[in-house]
């Protein structure tokens, strides 16, 4: 009884129901040898007891063995990222395909998948769990023994869509090579492309783009109460009207309007991209894309509301007064570029069309030095860049008014790349001066932020300009004369929080396909650790 006992209390603290151990709750006289057996296989998949599995599958024990829960040994293990059991498993002739039959069991975090789906966990499969959690190698293993990769759950979830949510980009790569279908719909109508605009990382959106996902797809009437449209009844978003709401997602709604989005389209409410990126303290480079896309500020919701009943933000109210400045010319970027148009038309007064603000620019003194990024803003010039390496961008800035212009290129303006790549953030002060409608290229000594995608090859075109937040700001104003390994460990750590390690790893160099150490030195990421540390920046460094 004692051991029994004890057997009961270690299965407890393992999670397990007792009521897959005994027969009746509260009862411990009638548990099985068989019961016993199959606690310890379960326990042994979901915690990683490889020869404990092997054992115990040598000896017979059913590798469909399922818990009270209705959760079989391939999901535990396909969960928890244990490739060696889920291999012995299916070797062993476990179902690829076997779905979770219980409707209250939750696998730790994996279905937190907020505002849009409520998910049941019900008819989920090793591969749907492995693909949120983003474990390649069970992925792959898998799909090797022909996982149907567009199974779908009883709320109609698949992989991809896990994948898309949890920002999985290897996983997406894997399941779109398998021929995943794309545009299939789960039982509200969402899709892969909406789960990515909404959550993922801009290299999936872009993925699932080339891969002709449907742009225009609605979903039905979602579950839940909440975002986007802050009251029950939500329903009819596209992937842009997702990207577009919330805390927004601009580089997704970029890549969605170059492929040619609906930048009007509507939700059930009748709400457009521009309001729900109009909405409480908005998103304001979002509401420049929109408006330079040719988003109406005048349409009307069904309660009778344009985008400017629902701004809260005075920088967006003032941009939705003036839209006459939001003319695209076929150029999206996160800055305000100056319309060639209106370049014609100018005098030597040179007063922009946006208006003078608290700190904008309502026309050019030649005695006096503008801040680039000011200068793009307010329409008097145009800024793009060519990468030429990870730590230096050609810059091309064009003067399109009448006026000299004395220029500065601050350190924490960064060139917007598109195609996936990182965007580039200038690690130095420079100062010149533009000729009336002439252009003039400088070399920026820069450095390149957001890891985790490719970084910028040679002739690599940037769309714009921009300005990075305050802490990256600051630690790049602290380190103007710092080497360039120095401020990109900082950079990373700031942007992506890295490891020193990592950043380490992600610069190693080679000599003939050989690693030979890391660009960035120990010395590099120490004198970048004192350097966030004095200004109180906390990272992972």
């Amino acid at each position: 009884m004692k051991k029994i006992k004890h057997l009961l209390s270690l299965l407890s603290l393992c999670g397990f129901s007792l009521l897959f151990y005994a027969s009746g709750p509260g009862t411990t006289k009638h548990i099985t040898k068989q019961q016993r057996v199959g606690a310890e296989f379960i326990s042994a998949c979901k915690n990683g007891q490889t020869d404990v599995v092997k054992h115990l599958l040598d000896k017979g024990v059913n590798p469909d063995l399922q818990d009270n829960n209705g959760v079989n040994a391939l999901i535990y293990a396909s969960e928890n990222g244990h490739a060696e059991i889920v291999k012995l498993l299916l070797e062993k002739g476990a179902k690829v395909d076997l779905q979770y039959k219980g409707t209250n069991f939750g696998f730790g975090t994996t279905f937190e998948w907020t505002h849009l789906l409520t998910i049941t966990n019900e008819g989920a499969t090793a591969l749907m769990i492995a693909s949120q959690y983003g474990y390649t190698e069970v992925v792959k293993l898998l799909l090797e023994k022909g996982a149907r990769i567009d199974l779908q759950a009883v709320d109609g979830s698949t992989a991809l869509m896990g994948a898309c949510a949890k920002g999985r980009t290897e996983i997406v790569k894997l399941l779109l090579g398998k021929g995943a279908k794309i545009d299939l719909q789960a039982n509200n109508g969402t899709t892969a492309l909406m789960w990515a605009s909404l959550k993922g990382p801009t290299e999936i959106v872009k993925l699932l783009l080339d891969k002709g996902a449907n742009l225009d797809l609605k979903s039905g009437r979602l579950s839940e109460v909440g975002w986007p449209n802050k009251s029950e009844g939500a329903g009819g978003v596209t992937a842009l009207i997702l990207a577009s709401g919330g805390s927004g997602h601009a580089d997704a709604v970029k890549l969605l309007l170059d492929k040619g989005a609906k930048v009007d389209s509507r939700e059930i409410n009748g709400k457009t991209p521009l309001m729900v990126s109009s909405e409480e303290q908005g998103n304001t480079e979002i509401v420049k894309l929109l408006l330079y896309k040719g988003a109406n500020p005048d349409l009307k919701d069904n309660e009778g509301k344009t985008a400017i009943d629902y701004a809260k933000n005075d920088e967006i109210k003032k941009l939705l007064t003036k839209t006459d400045n939001f003319k695209d010319n076929g150029t999206i970027t996160a800055s305000v570029p100056g319309d060639d148009q209106q370049k014609e038309k100018q005098d030597d007064t040179i007063t922009s069309k946006q208006g003078h603000t608290e700190k904008g620019i309502k026309e050019i003194n030649e005695n006096e030095r503008y801040d680039l990024l000011d200068l793009c803003k307010y329409g008097f010039v145009r800024a793009k860049g060519t990468g030429q390496s990870i730590t230096n961008i050609n810059a091309e800035i064009q003067n399109l008014t009448h006026k000299k212009i004395r220029v500065v290129i601050k350190p924490g303006t960064y060139f917007v790349a598109g195609d996936g790549y990182q965007n580039m953030v200038s690690r130095k002060e420079y100062a010149f001066t533009l000729n009336p409608l002439s252009k003039k290229h400088i070399d920026v000594e820069a450095s390149c932020i957001n890891a985790a995608l490719d970084i910028p090859e040679e002739n690599e075109n940037f769309s714009g300009v921009s300005k990075v937040p305050d802490d990256l700001a600051r630690f790049l104003d602290a380190c103007a004369k710092c080497n360039s390994m120095v401020v990109q460990a900082g950079v990373w750590a700031i942007t992506d929080d890295y490891t020193g390690a990592e950043v380490q790893e992600h610069l190693e160099k080679s000599m003939n396909g050989v690693p030979v150490g890391s660009a960035v030195s120990d010395n590099d990421i120490a004198e970048a650790r004192k350097i966030l540390k004095r200004l109180g920046i906390k990272t992972n460094l």
